[in-house]
């Protein structure tokens, strides 16, 4: 499983090396404002919080993008990446929130949003 292989097989490794692993690095750094989502009961704040999270880890992804490919690829990612990641991370942390809101009773936008979420990156990427 490579980014090299040919069709099949890099797409496999784009959804599920690399999607899967952004995607969940994403949702644990939102996570640990879990409890204080909770407490404040604002659904509003889960998305924004894993929104933000998600625009994190894109600003420090396209930072390593500008220094190896130079401006012409972080243009290109500041325009789209920046969305993706945040829109993403947003809708998963959300759902997280939702499942653990409802004491896993909603656990199952939670199972949906995961793979769909994995299956988008990937396929961005």
């Amino acid at each position: 499983m490579s980014a090299d292989a040919p069709f099949p097989h890099d797409l496999w490794y784009y959804v599920a090396g690399v999607g899967l692993r952004e995607e969940l690095a994403k949702l644990a750094a939102a996570a640990l404002f879990m409890p204080w989502l909770l407490w404040s009961r604002v659904p509003g704040r889960a998305l924004l919080t894993g929104a933000f999270a998600g625009l994190g880890f894109a600003l420090e992804e396209n930072i390593n993008y500008y220094t190896e490919f130079g401006g012409g690829v972080a243009l290109v990612r500041l325009l789209t990446a920046n969305f993706l990641h945040a829109a993403l991370t947003g809708i998963l942390t959300h759902a997280l929130y939702t499942a653990l809101r409802s004491r896993f009773t909603r656990v199952d936008g939670f199972l949906a949003a995961l793979p769909a979420v994995v299956a988008v990156h990937g396929l961005y990427d």
